[in-house]
């Protein structure tokens, strides 16, 4: 994991345009209003409450804009993520639009990782890696992404 081949902090260069694309597709004026209103909205004798908790976490959120910001990074290579980032179908079919493939489960639990080659990029969400595929990941692929800090532990 101290290898230069694993990246936990992105890429600086990619970063302003992913922030504008993360608030165009995740961030809305009526989220905003509602939660300057004490998450609260009334409107023609409607009253919307909202969620103290709405959104993504700070996690997630670095999550989606290191996958972005990966995707921007390496235009030319072949991008993998071993598991969804979020349980989040809209999040995981804009990933899907990027050319970002997920590695295909098999019955039994294992993975299909013969699809991953030596120069492609494969990106390890928060819900981790076996030692197994770490190891497989360290040996066959030049570039890792660590999409959280907390991963560290794997």
């Amino acid at each position: 994991m101290a290898s230069p081949s694993f990246f936990r902090n992105g890429f600086k260069e990619q970063r302003q345009s992913v922030e504008e694309v993360m608030a165009k597709e995740y961030q809305s004026e009526l989220v905003k209003d509602l939660k300057s209103n004490n998450f609260i909205l009334e409107r023609n004798n409607v009253r919307v409450h909202l969620a103290k908790d709405f959104g993504f976490c700070w996690g997630v959120e670095r999550s989606i804009a290191l996958a972005y910001e990966a995707v921007n990074h390496f235009p030319d290579r072949k991008i993998h993520i071993t598991n969804e980032l979020i349980h989040n179908p809209e999040v995981n079919d804009k990933l899907t639009e990027m050319k970002v493939n997920f590695i295909e489960k098999l019955d039994g639990g294992g993975k299909r990782f013969d699809a991953v080659q030596d120069n492609d990029v494969v990106i390890l969400p928060a819900f981790g890696a076996s030692l197994e595929e770490m190891d497989l990941f360290d040996k066959k692929v030049s570039v890792k992404l660590i999409s959280c800090p907390s991963a560290s532990r794997f």
